[in-house]
């Protein structure tokens, strides 16, 4: 089934990376979320489960924090939805935690003008971000799943 889903990651030191087009990147360490979509094969189990691994090949922005050994998933919310709503998402995630976005990252295909989905949600903690990410999904029309990842 296809859907959108959010991914709670810990980048644990700064780390700066290059990433394609956008250059160089610098990112803080601290809590991001990341929201993205998935409509192709294999549906949102398949893209969330890609997400979980470090061994994969660079496609997407995302790719290059989640293979990285400074960077941990610590929880993802996803919800089934035929339609491309992560922008909608992604957006009310950004209002409701007061999160600020990676200028242009993991939004090159964005329909409305995001200006990233990978946001930076400061000092506030991994229930407390669970949370607003839930109100967002649920404000969306959306119903979420919330899943923590067990580190090993």
């Amino acid at each position: 089934m296809p859907g959108v889903y959010t991914l709670v990651l810990d980048i644990c030191e700064d780390t700066s990376l290059r990433l394609g087009a956008l250059g160089l990147t610098r990112f803080q360490r601290g809590l991001y979320v990341y929201t993205g979509s998935a409509q192709g094969a294999g549906g949102l189990d398949a893209r969330i489960t890609r997400h979980l691994r470090r061994e994969k090949k660079i496609f997407w922005h995302i790719d290059h924090l989640t293979s990285n050994p400074r960077v941990s998933v610590l929880a993802f919310v996803k919800a089934e939805e035929p339609r491309r709503t992560e922008c909608v998402v992604n957006r009310r995630i950004r209002s409701r935690l007061d999160a600020e976005p990676t200028q242009g990252f993991g939004s090159s295909d964005c329909r409305e003008s995001c200006l990233g989905h990978l946001l930076a949600v400061g000092s506030r903690s991994l229930s407390m971000s669970l949370e607003g990410i839930k109100e967002a999904y649920s404000e969306s029309g959306l119903n979420p799943v919330v899943e923590t990842v067990t580190l090993t």
